[in-house]
């Protein structure tokens, strides 16, 4: 079940969450010796009964939501959205390099030296954890009573599991990306410590600090961040408490709030608003959340405008034909920074049917800093 929440939030980390319990699952069950003697016999119908049982499980909690979104657009749009965009155009317009294998540790900086640890460091307690799994498992399994076999598939779940984080924090090394596979480092390096001989290494307070310390390292860019915001003055341009009643206590710019308000008042509630970029060639983000703010719908299913999807002329052309279809009156472009990343995310793709629809059948209506209002003309 809690792969299947795991596969609600996204679905590749349910998918490298059942690679890695699935994986601990059949050779646990290897490992097992069959009634009649030996391992063999009976262990694909033990494998089949323990994979099902967690599939059971997983599906229980995520196939609904997944049904549903099937029925409301289809099985190709689903997998292309899914599966097909996140494998292959995501990494071209996202990717970021990794810090290499071999570093040069002379020419280390603070920064540079942190991101090496935080995705070999996490690698190297993974082949740790490989190896005491397989020597409990099958190597020197212990007597029957002895719980480390069960614990060594544990290992291997976590590993499995961490492993495929990987992956995702490699297609776009940044520190956020690269803090799932380590939260599962920290687990496993925990565990590891604990386990070696000696009253120091077993003691629940060193446990305890070890785990500490090696949280607030992988996550001191997180905190660093958050303070930066708590800090931030009251004259600053980004307010916590906005008189925008559906932005609680997230910042949000003057400007923002000053557009959901104009919004808001010129706009009916069962209205449809598109919130754009000031150009669609070049993308990097848009402002997903001004959709929220003004608590209006968007008239596409197109509301985040993401690099090498609307960047492109088939998915122009929809946005084009869903504002026309639902007669959209209300257009809101915004003047973002462009990419400089060493990605495709930073090479214009020479599409401009979606702004120049846009200039053809709209007119500037007002101007808030960088967002721009536009209106259907007559």
């Amino acid at each position: 079940m809690a792969l299947g929440l795991a596969a609600l939030l996204r679905l590749d980390f349910g998918g490298y969450g059942a690679f890695g319990f699935g994986l601990a699952l059949a050779l646990f069950e290897l490992r097992k010796p069959s009634p009649a003697g030996g391992a063999w016999p009976t262990w694909p119908a033990r494998v089949l009964k323990a994979e099902a049982l967690m599939a059971a499980g997983a599906l229980l909690v995520s196939l609904p939501l997944y049904v549903y979104l099937l029925l409301a657009s289809g099985f190709a749009t689903v997998f292309d959205d899914l599966v097909v965009f996140p494998a292959t155009v995501f990494r071209s317009v996202r990717h970021l390099p990794m810090p290499p294998l071999i570093p040069h540790f002379g020419q280390l900086t603070g920064g540079q030296w942190n991101d090496w640890l935080r995705l070999y460091l996490p690698l190297a307690v993974y082949a740790a954890a490989i190896v005491v799994s397989l020597r409990w498992l099958f190597i020197r399994p212990g007597p029957p009573s002895d719980r480390r076999p069960a614990v060594g598939a544990l290992f291997l779940a976590l590993t499995g599991a961490g492993l495929g984080l990987v992956v995702k924090a490699t297609s776009r090394y940044h520190d956020l990306h690269v803090l799932p596979t380590t939260i599962c480092a920290v687990i496993l390096a925990t565990a590891l410590i604990g386990r070696i001989p000696g009253r120091l290494w077993r003691s629940g307070p060193f446990k305890i600090g070890f785990a500490g310390l090696a949280f607030l390292f992988l996550t001191g860019p997180y905190v660093a961040h958050f303070g930066m915001l708590a800090a931030r003055g009251p004259t600053s341009p980004m307010v916590c408490y906005s008189q925008l009643a559906r932005a609680g206590c997230v910042p949000v710019s003057q400007d923002e709030e000053r557009v959901a308000d104009y919004l808001r008042a010129n706009t009916r509630p069962d209205e449809y608003v598109f919130i754009g970029n000031s150009r669609h060639d070049l993308l990097f983000v848009n402002d997903l959340l001004l959709y929220f703010l003004i608590d209006r719908r968007s008239p596409t299913k197109y509301t985040e405008l993401h690099p090498g999807l609307a960047t492109t002329l088939p998915v122009q052309q929809v946005i084009v034909n869903d504002l026309a279809e639902k007669d959209v009156q209300w257009v809101v472009t915004m003047q973002i920074w462009e990419s400089r990343e060493p990605n495709a995310s930073s090479i214009s793709s020479g599409v401009t049917f979606l702004d120049d629809y846009i200039r053809e059948h709209y007119r500037p209506e007002t101007t808030f800093g960088s967002y721009q209002v536009w209106r259907r003309q007559p």
